[in-house]
C-alpha cells in the first residue's frame, strides 16, 4: 500500500510541475484505483474515498488548474 501511495505522490508532484506524461498518469491512476479497493477491503472508508477522489483528479492530468493540482497533493498527504 505504501508503495502505491508513494507512486501517486511522485506523479502528483510531477503533475504540479506540468511534466506528467501519459504513461505516468495511467500508472498513477491504476495505483489509485487499486488503493480504492484495497483500503475499502481493509475497512478504511476514508482512505478509500480519498483514493477515489485522487483517481478522479488524475483522470484529468495536465488539464487540471493549478489550485486543483495543489488540492491533489493535499489529498495524497491526507491519504
Amino acid at each position: 500500500l505504501e508503495e502505491r501511495v508513494v507512486a501517486i505522490g511522485q506523479a502528483s508532484t510531477i503533475l504540479l510541475q506540468g511534466k506528467l506524461n501519459e504513461e505516468m498518469q495511467s500508472q498513477a491512476k491504476l495505483e489509485a484505483h487499486k488503493l480504492v479497493g484495497s483500503l475499502g477491503m481493509f475497512g478504511s472508508d476514508e482512505g478509500s474515498r480519498l483514493a477515489q477522489e485522487i483517481e478522479s483528479l488524475l483522470e484529468k492530468g495536465n488539464q487540471l488548474k493549478p489550485a486543483t493540482k495543489q488540492h491533489l497533493l493535499q489529498l495524497v498527504v491526507e491519504l
